[in-house]
């Protein structure tokens, strides 16, 4: 039975510790950072070892290849993309155009990855940009009108859905208000729901459809004052589950980011516990992976059902 946790791993390839570590605990799925990737064939190696260890035909393999300045396949041998706020800057004079270049952008994006064995991509964001806005989300944003960020955003995970790729809509509920950097912050939002109603929930309630999201570690203070939504039930299941009315998979962000309390085992499981379906574990260090898995719970029914759905609706016409 599989785990409900994403592993990343160290290097450019597979340990036999790693292996064998992978093989007895069933992780439900592995993600890649730059430094996992060198060349296409190292890559393509690395996931044919990773599917080897999970025994499975449709173990996800995630990356975060958003363009601008998420890009973690090394420009050496792939083609940089453009950023989510260069295809955004159209919007307001040629929508049409915006859209078709943004669909045409993630469809070879999506081609690159199905080309590896990447199945997943953690992309597009559909967090609103502010002017006060972190750097963080900076360019990974499509803009900041909201009914633009949630068309552009569509289209972007069209383009992915066109190659044979899963897209991940993140963060929900919305990152784009946070000043501070979550991965070294907590991010405090202190807007009203009214407020939030009117701007950075749109583009989420918009495209609920959708088959998988990811949490952003926000602190929504008029919902849930002590914990960061990936923590929060109050806001998983009060806001995105039942007012946004998304009922898909929903992976937690990276547990190392300093915006979390506690251990990053504590996090594994205080993640699940308030609702997401899959934890992210990404450093790869093989001794936090396995302090992480202590107690953790078989993947539940409803996370193996909503992943059979994700599967349908990405060869659904």
């Amino acid at each position: 039975m599989e785990i409900p946790i994403i592993f990343g791993i160290q290097g450019t390839k597979l340990s036999k510790e790693e292996a064998d570590f992978f093989r007895n605990t069933k992780p439900f799925g592995f993600i890649l950072f730059t430094r996992n990737l060198e060349n296409p064939d190292q890559v393509r190696k690395l996931i044919n070892d990773l599917k080897d260890c999970a025994d499975l035909e449709e173990i996800p393999i995630l990356i975060d290849e958003e363009g601008g300045s998420v890009q973690r396949l090394p420009q050496t041998f792939w083609e940089t993309r453009p950023s989510a706020k260069e295809l955004g800057l159209n919007f307001q004079e040629d929508p049409k155009k915006a859209m078709n270049l943004t669909r045409n952008n993630y469809y070879e994006i999506g081609l690159t990855l199905k080309d590896l064995g990447i199945s997943v991509n953690a992309a597009p964001v559909f967090d609103i940009q502010y002017q006060s806005t972190h750097e963080v989300i900076g360019d990974r944003s499509f803009g900041s009108d909201p009914y633009a960020v949630s068309v552009l955003g569509r289209a972007a995970a069209e383009g992915l859905k066109n190659a044979g790729v899963i897209p991940i809509m993140k963060h929900i509920p919305g990152h784009g208000r946070t000043t501070v950097d979550s991965h070294f912050n907590p991010p405090v939002i202190d807007a009203s729901l009214k407020e939030l109603r009117k701007s950075d929930f749109i583009p989420f309630q918009e495209n609920s459809d959708l088959p998988f999201a990811m949490t952003g570690h926000v602190q929504l203070n008029v919902v849930d004052p002590n914990l960061p939504t990936t923590l929060s039930s109050k806001v998983i299941e009060g806001i995105i589950r039942d007012e946004m009315q998304f009922q898909g998979l929903l992976i937690s962000d990276c547990l190392f980011m300093d915006a979390l309390p506690d251990t990053v085992p504590e996090r594994v499981q205080a993640s699940l516990k308030a609702g997401c379906d899959l934890a992210l574990h990404c450093h790869g260090n093989i001794d936090d992976m396995k302090k992480s898995i202590v107690n953790i719970p078989p993947i539940s029914s409803k996370t193996k059902e909503r992943w059979d759905s994700t599967l349908e609706w990405l060869y659904s016409k």
